[in-house]
């Protein structure tokens, strides 16, 4: 394999995002949301209140404002929401499934001196479920269970670039949603946009992502020179 390359760098790192861009896992974030909504309203915080964009942020947020009122009750809210999220992320991980030729590709990259790694805000309980041999494939893996703070926090990226002795402009964030690119940028790395369908080019684009690909098994064809 030739090097990986975007415009004149190469990249000797890829840090892959898990759900939908290496494996099919539909989540059902509706439902997820509700149940967070349902159970902030039990604790007397109105949802519609919360000012976070993403569940696990506005989960953070509620803790935060309940801690003010009473830390025990704050911990109970906690506790029951991530009971709540990860039965969930289970149930579809259940029937989840790792995409078509991503273990060749992880395979690849190996094996010509590319290190690769997953960030998540999955659960590993999740993840392991739905690629238990993942180990062999990713020098790293960092899932929500893992870090103190979660993508888009740069912070969840640069500590698996840490694992992976890699610099920013030798590494390339690859995702399916605009998130993993604002996280590749916060954290000054190279990103690629994945459509697996729930984003289009043009929300990438206005990310300002530096590629873009159909499925991430493209990755070697459009980037090695």
């Amino acid at each position: 394999m030739t090097p990986l390359r975007i415009g004149r760098s190469v990249i000797r790192a890829v840090v892959f995002d898990f759900d939908g861009t290496l494996a099919r896992l539909n989540i059902d974030f509706a439902r997820m949301r509700q149940a967070i909504s349902s159970l902030s309203e039990r604790f007397g915080l109105p949802f519609h209140d919360l000012k976070a964009r993403h569940i696990l942020e506005q989960v953070h947020e509620a803790e935060q404002i309940l801690s003010l009122q009473s830390p025990t009750g704050s911990r109970a809210f906690v506790k029951e929401a991530y009971a709540l999220i990860e039965a969930i992320e289970l149930a579809a991980a259940a029937e989840g499934e790792v995409f078509s030729g991503v273990r060749p590709l992880l395979d690849t990259l190996q094996a010509h001196g590319i290190r690769t790694g997953i960030i998540s805000r999955n659960c590993k309980r999740a993840v392991s479920t739905v690629f238990p041999d993942l180990s062999a494939f990713c020098r790293v893996v960092l899932c929500r269970d893992d870090v103190p703070h979660v993508k888009p926090h740069p912070d969840h990226l640069r500590r698996a670039m840490s694992f992976l002795r890699a610099e920013p402009t030798q590494t390339v964030m690859i995702g399916d949603h605009p998130l993993d690119i604002e996280t590749g940028r916060a954290a000054g790395t190279f990103t690629i946009g994945v459509l697996s369908g729930r984003c289009r080019t043009e929300d990438f684009a206005e990310t300002g992502a530096d590629g873009i690909l159909e499925r991430v098994t493209e990755l070697i064809q459009k980037f090695s020179v």
